[in-house]
């Protein structure tokens, strides 16, 4: 099994263990990672090109679903923080003190959720950053 089907293989079981706890929205997002993985995978698979290239193509593949599992759970990590956000200015407004710092940006952009789908499919079809 390739690095990238133990990726996908992943995802899957973040969307099955979230549907188990009835975490609706957790097992849709891995839900859509795994869809994403799926046809990047299927997409990378019929070549006819020669196995250096193959190679190549492979590896790309891979730092691709890296980065796609990499922003997924910082997506995730941006939630919490979101619910930690406004649990602590509630706080704040019931004894008047200071409201927490900002949130930082969403992921996506300053857009943020209504973006996220857009945001993840260029991940998985967009070049690789350059750094």
């Amino acid at each position: 099994m390739s690095e990238a089907d133990d990726h996908l293989a992943q995802a899957l079981q973040q969307a099955n263990a979230a549907a188990r706890r009835g975490d609706l929205r957790a097992a849709q997002h891995w839900s859509k990672v795994a869809t994403a993985m799926a046809a990047a995978a299927s997409a990378a698979r019929p070549s006819t090109l020669p196995e250096a290239n193959e190679k190549e193509r492979r590896a790309e593949l891979r730092r691709c679903l890296a980065r796609y599992v990499e922003a997924a759970q910082d997506i995730q990590r941006w939630e919490k923080e979101r619910d930690h956000y406004w649990a602590m200015v509630a706080t704040a407004a019931e004894n008047g003190t200071e409201p927490p710092p900002p949130l930082r940006p969403h992921p996506a952009g300053p857009l943020g959720p209504p973006m996220e789908e857009t945001f993840m499919k260029n991940i998985l079809i967009g070049p690789e950053p350059r750094g």
